[in-house]
């Protein structure tokens, strides 16, 4: 999103949301000690038992948000393409977006590797490779989304491409949208008969291959924002509830399916082949159907509160990079935890460092970039 434009709070909110939950996802741990005490422990059991999933969906929800924000620049920019000009311009703002922060994070990763972790750094990474087809390494791990989303900048935009010299374009973004969602979709459907890796999570969830459509989704909602807006007004709510019901449902079966007690995505092979086939659809796509009455919620009165979501919308893309392999595990390698006083001590120093990294991060990395990207745009 450009400095410029004025933000919309729902947005910030969805924004501020996916970014916490996976913070807590991937940080809860610390607090394992505490499971010992009688009030915090159960509730902290609890928040430990599905970390896991509160991280699954922090992720699917950044997905939809991010093909619903780039949704409407790439409607524009299709109806607007004469030439391979016009496909450049999107690809260059998107990149001036994403790249900067995630080359300067990748350089940080590589000298750590180097000298305290002991470990390769694959320049995979520098060209989102690195879980195109096999399983992601367990370096940088959280880099798997940033690959998917990467090649979902490139593919779509190129495939509405040869679309710009036809009279009805318009008309087929449509169904050309769908064709490229139904056509990822079979694929995993396809692939849950004869999965092509055993491991649910690095297999489907984490794999580039199969998991192209999901920033489409978003892109689907944003269609319907563009050129249905006030129809879509009028039934957020109706797509809000049926959405959010149905991501606590399917979150419960994914627990289900994985936890000890029940483990039915190992037992059951029609449970497995449901959730191969058919999770990482309904995620993106349920997630999406929540913006539009995002969209509409109203700035709160209380302007801590705003400030802070804010705030938080604003460092999620440099928290999300920094938090876990930079501070998270260098913090880990120099001070191991054990005990309830250490962990307590050990996380708030965490979560200083984490906001400190990800406020330079954004500050002097994201914002210049943008700002340059933004006056560039202008002089044009």
């Amino acid at each position: 999103m450009s400095l410029s434009q004025k933000r919309i709070f729902g947005l910030d909110l969805v924004r501020a949301t996916a970014i916490s939950l996976v913070l807590v996802a991937h940080t809860i741990d610390i607090l394992l000690p505490l499971i010992k005490l009688p009030l915090v422990g159960p509730v902290l059991g609890k928040l430990i038992a599905v970390n896991h999933h509160l991280g699954v969906m922090g992720v699917e929800l950044f997905f939809s948000l991010s093909g619903f924000l780039i949704g409407g620049i790439l409607i524009r920019t299709y109806l607007a393409t004469e030439g391979p000009q016009d496909l450049l311009h999107f690809w260059k703002m998107r990149w001036m977006r994403t790249l900067p922060a995630y080359y300067a994070v990748m350089l940080i990763i590589a000298v750590l590797n180097k000298f305290i972790f002991f470990l390769p750094t694959s320049f995979s990474f520098f060209i989102f490779t690195q879980n195109l087809f096999t399983p992601h390494p367990p370096v940088f791990g959280e880099a798997w989304s940033l690959s998917v989303e990467e090649w979902s900048y490139l593919t779509l935009p190129f495939l509405f491409y040869f679309l710009r010299h036809n009279k009805r374009k318009q008309e087929l973004f449509l169904p050309v949208l769908c064709t490229y969602i139904l056509a990822l979709a079979l694929l995993r459907t396809g692939n849950a008969f004869h999965p092509l890796y055993e491991d649910f999570d690095k297999g489907i969830r984490k794999l580039v291959l199969f998991r192209l459509d999901a920033v489409a989704y978003g892109v689907l909602l944003a269609y319907f924002h563009y050129f249905h807006r006030e129809r879509l007004k009028k039934l957020k709510l109706w797509l809000f509830i049926p959405g959010l019901c149905t991501v606590l449902f399917i979150t419960v079966l994914n627990y289900l399916g994985t936890h000890p007690r029940f483990n039915y995505y190992n037992t059951s092979a029609g449970f497995k082949f449901c959730m191969d086939a058919f999770l990482y659809t309904l995620y993106p796509l349920c997630f999406s159907l929540i913006l539009p009455f995002a969209w509409y919620i109203r700035e709160p009165g209380n302007k801590v509160f705003k400030a802070l979501i804010t705030r938080i919308s604003l460092l999620s893309y440099s928290l999300y990079l920094t938090h876990a392999y930079i501070v998270l595990q260098l913090m880990r390698h120099y001070f191991p935890v054990s005990g309830i006083r250490q962990s307590v001590v050990f996380f708030l120093i965490y979560v200083c460092l984490a906001f400190s990294a990800a406020f330079l991060l954004h500050r002097y990395i994201e914002v210049p970039f943008l700002k340059w990207r933004d006056r560039k745009k202008t002089l044009v």
